[in-house]
């Protein structure tokens, strides 16, 4: 028997009772061009000069109704607030005039630090007032219809107030569930909309929406529902996410909770950004917290760390602050559910002790809750929490708190994964450890969620290493291996399914710390690299299905949703199944996840881009004469392995690396290179292969000399004398040998970026000098079709830009890149740094961009600020351009890792031209020349310590 459940209907309670709420520097310098394209784009162009729409949001109306003029009017009561966010310069100053002959006021503004403008409060004391009128300098006015509720007549109420009591009656059959009513509803909603009632129908919706997601295991039909509402509204109100964005908010943060429990989770985290934003800026506390609790827990799982450690701090103010128990317990239990991914991944987190311990006050004795069962997941977070604290007796004591519990397959398997890894931690018996393994299988076999499976494997690897199996270990480690190799894939391509804790990729961390004791180098390193391989397989499949799903997956995952059905239900503890029935739903959910997995890899398996991980033998093999590093990060420690003509070696494991204080080149280089001295003296060229925070070493700016030079040189950057690339073992890429090589180049300029025309100038003379045939086109010239359309032509790209630039007077509020950080997911780059290049108007070239191509130019140099920032720590997202040109065929991108100053970066873009005759020369040495070119000019060299030169 399922123990009773809290059942109160928290969103559809507060929707009906509440109301609705640097371095980088330009210049515009002329230029004369030899060859240009996009010439047409000159009208768009001139376009951008003309008055831009007055951006204002609106929250504080009781309701929203269309008039028959197709106007938005807003119903307001008499001494509620109506809060205006309008977005505006610093500088600047809107105007308000009031209608109407209703007293009224100007209350304290207020604002927001990631966004641009302002907030204001208009006290509406009285009734009478007509209409208010926003107004700024050389914008076009804004007008929002009001009249106070206290005006409408006995049969205006009456319209209002009919449908929403039968819906109502609806409801409370919805509620049980009984989907029989959802064409009924279908009807009650169309009906609404046709008569005006906007907010009472997305009321009505998000209500229904709120149900079938999460009582009645169906959130593919809540986002039908929803979808359909969204384009009826759209049909009847042009612009509802400008006419009435808080509505329109509403629905996204409701559409957020659909795609959530579907996935994609990249299309979740849209929706609830674009929710949060606004409901933040129209001063809704409650509906913020309702989009901005899923969104930082979202962006964690992503891998954002940053930008969701940031949210969640705001999100425990708010509940703290304005939540009831239920709602603050839950949010609570979130925020800590974020903390501990974060605190999984090894990034900064907040404690979350006190926001648990808070939410075991709401629902022990004397708490407001105490009748109710404390949810699953705030037992297992305090669990979990214990277990970082290095505190095993403490999670077990949490764990026990379960016994009396009813718990699903998957509940069981996850309570069983913590209970073995505290037993492994407080040093139990080898009987208690092969009893809790054995117990961790049998869940992990009829779990739903697949990442189950490989969390078994890996805690049995880790049982027989404990244990001294070494050979057992071995073998569970590279199950577990195996099984993050299909189970990663799905994760990319937004499949059902949690995958968080895969994405750090423990199984490989382990397995190559027991191979290295054991001396077995070859194999550690070959580990290492099929790891690297797979982070740029997922990256590559989730850019192909970033726009939309697979069509041969449909099918599968509507049946896998289906099946989920009944097995969901149980999940939220709405359903009250006998036992026979919950087994038959289980088994058809797992059957129907299985059949799913399988389909997955038929289906990409017929895609002519899609790459399988290679064997060990076929990852970017070592040239003659070439030394790879491996920078092999775990924890703060730093593992050096090497790999040349004399053999391959372990080189050190240098403990702290990460956490010391001295962190200067010098430094750097006596632990890395100066052990190296007679390998690197005899070596043709380095190819660096790092991982994670590895790659922020500079291993080729920092500073070495030759055993045989004197004791008076002056010590050199290691560019100085060896040629230094950046691998990336990216699996099997499209072939260039087959291609010959185009002597034809496209030289694109932001003229607004500070040296970029001079830089592109000189760019262009060189190449022409060298019989290249040259094109030179501005950003501001270009959209994202017609610049894939040039690359695609060309066999050398060159980019001069050097900075990120968007129109602050985005459809979601500001845009710039500093804010920009706060507000993911972004296409490509790092958690904190996004990768593109700005073209005319709000258009880019994105990572997405760039892997749809066919055909990429062979040879790419991209002076534009951060545009080789990548981060492995991200299972979305994380590729830069740079490695979306490798990754799609190109042999080589120079490209930056960092934000760089423009006159230091176009002089290293014009330096790597200057010394070079062929662009097919060793990629490592278009570095080289430059280094002699920008001491020349009597510039300093450190910028060259923020360009990398990437191969694949």
């Amino acid at each position: 028997m399922i123990p009773k459940r809290l059942t109160l209907s928290t969103a559809l309670a507060v929707l009906v009772s509440s109301s609705l709420p640097g371095g980088c520097s330009t210049d515009a310098s002329p230029w004369v061009r030899p060859r240009r394209l996009g010439d047409e784009g000159r009208g768009a162009a001139a376009s951008l000069l003309e008055p831009r729409e007055l951006r204002v949001e609106y929250g504080g109306c009781a309701t929203v109704r269309l008039l028959e003029d197709h106007r938005l009017e807003c119903i307001y009561r008499p001494g509620d607030p109506l809060r205006l966010w309008v977005t505006h310069e610093p500088s600047q100053r809107p105007a308000f005039a009031m209608e109407g002959a209703g007293a009224w006021s100007m209350g304290a503004p207020y604002v927001l630090p990631e966004e641009l403008g302002q907030g204001y409060r208009l006290e509406l004391t009285e009734a009478g007032l007509g209409a208010v009128t926003v107004t700024l300098p050389e914008r076009p006015a804004w007008r929002l219809q009001l009249r106070a509720v206290t005006e409408l007549t006995e049969a205006e109420l009456e319209a209002l107030a009919e449908p929403r009591r039968r819906f109502e009656a609806l409801e409370e059959t919805l509620a049980r569930p009984d989907l029989e009513v959802v064409p009924q509803i279908r009807a009650l909603l169309h009906e609404m909309v046709e008569r005006g009632q906007v907010w009472s129908a997305i009321q009505s919706e998000t209500a229904t929406a709120y149900h079938l997601t999460w009582r009645g295991g169906r959130p593919d039909l809540a986002q039908e529902l929803l979808d359909e509402l969204r384009q009826s509204l759209e049909e009847r109100v042009p612009s509802l996410d400008r006419t009435f964005p808080f509505g329109h908010a509403v629905l996204s943060t409701f559409l957020g909770h659909t795609k959530r429990r579907r996935g994609p989770l990249t299309g979740a985290a849209h929706e609830y950004r674009r929710a949060s934003r606004l409901v933040r800026r129209t001063d809704s506390p409650i509906h913020t917290l309702d989009a901005l609790a899923p969104y930082a827990l979202v962006l964690a799982e992503l891998g954002y760390f940053e930008a969701a450690a940031y949210w969640s701090v705001e999100v425990r103010a708010l509940a703290t602050k304005h939540a009831r128990p239920y709602s603050l317990a839950e949010v609570l239990a979130m925020v800590a559910k974020v903390s501990l991914r974060l605190r999984e991944a090894r990034q900064v987190y907040d404690d979350p002790a006190p926001g648990l311990a808070e939410v075991e006050r709401i629902y022990g004795p004397g708490g407001p809750l105490e009748e109710y069962q404390e949810p699953f997941d705030a037992l297992l977070s305090r669990a979990e929490h214990a277990l970082f604290q290095g505190d095993p007796r403490s999670a077990q004591q949490q764990l026990e708190k379960m016994s009396a519990l009813w718990l699903t397959v998957d509940m069981k398997a996850r309570v069983q994964e913590v209970r073995l890894r505290a037993l492994i931690l407080q040093g139990a018996s080898p009987k208690k450890l092969e009893e809790a393994l054995v117990r961790l299988r049998s869940h992990a076999e009829g779990a739903v969620d697949p990442e189950i499976r490989w969390k078994a494997a890996l805690l049995e690897g880790w049982v027989y290493e404990t244990l001294g199996q070494m050979d057992d270990a071995y073998r569970a480690y590279v199950t577990a291996e195996g099984l993050l190799d299909r189970l990663l894939p799905m994760a990319a391509m937004g499949l059902p399914g949690d995958y968080s804790a895969a994405r750090h990729g423990e199984s490989t961390t382990r397995l190559v710390a027991m191979l290295t004791e054991q001396g077995r180098i070859d194999e550690s390193i070959c580990v290492i690299r099929r790891s690297r391989a797979r982070i740029g397989q997922m990256a590559l499949l989730h850019h192909h299905f970033a726009r939309e799903p697979h069509q041969a997956l449909l099918a599968p995952i509507e049946a896998y949703a289906e099946a989920l059905r009944a097995y969901e239900g149980i999940l939220q503890g709405s359903v009250e199944l006998a036992q026979p029935e919950y087994e038959r739903a289980h088994i058809l959910a797992l059957e129907s996840q299985q059949r799913l997995e399988q389909r997955t890899f038929e289906a990409l398996s017929s895609e002519p881009f899609y790459r399988r991980l290679p064997g060990c033998d076929e990852v970017s093999p070592r040239q003659q004469g070439e030394l790879l590093l491996i920078l092999h990060p775990q924890d703060a420690d730093l593992h050096v392995f090497v790999e040349d003509d004399r053999g391959s070696a372990h080189l050190s494991s240098l403990i702290g690396f990460f956490s010391g204080d001295d962190t200067s080149e010098d430094w750097q280089s006596d632990l890395l290179l100066h052990p190296l001295d007679d390998r690197l003296a005899s070596a043709l060229r380095v190819r660096v292969l790092a991982s994670g925070r590895a790659r922020t070493i500079p291993v080729h700016a920092l500073p070495w000399s030759s055993p045989s030079a004197t004791r008076n040189e002056a010590q050199e950057p290691l560019i100085a004398s060896i040629p230094v690339v950046y691998g990336l073992d990216l699996p099997g890429r499209p072939s260039s040998a087959d291609r010959s090589m185009v002597h034809e180049a496209l030289v694109l300029v932001d003229e607004r970026a500070e040296g970029a025309v001079v830089e592109a100038a000189e760019v262009t003379t060189q190449l022409q000098r060298w019989g290249w045939a040259v094109t030179q086109s501005e950003t501001q010239e270009q959209d994202p079709g017609s610049l894939r359309r040039a690359l695609q032509e060309v066999g050398h790209f060159h980019y001069a830009g050097h900075a990120y630039y968007a129109d602050a007077d985005q459809s979601d509020g500001i845009d710039r890149d500093d804010q920009k950080r706060r507000w993911p997911p972004y296409s490509g780059g790092a958690a904190s740094a996004p990768s593109h290049i700005p073209l005319r108007g709000k258009a880019k070239l994105t990572v997405s961009d760039v892997f749809m191509m066919k055909q990429v130019p062979r040879t790419v140099v991209l002076m534009g600020c951060a545009t080789g920032v990548f981060d492995d720590r991200m299972a979305y997202g994380g590729f830069s351009l740079a490695m979306a040109f490798l990754g799609s065929g190109a042999d080589m991108v120079i490209a930056s890792t960092e934000e760089i100053g423009g006159e230091d970066a176009s002089t290293l873009g014009r330096a790597l031209y200057a010394n070079a005759s062929k662009i097919r020369d060793d990629p490592g040495r278009w570095m080289t020349s430059a280094l002699a070119d920008v001491r020349g000019r009597g510039r300093r060299v450190s910028t060259l310590a923020n360009y990398r030169v990437y191969v694949p």
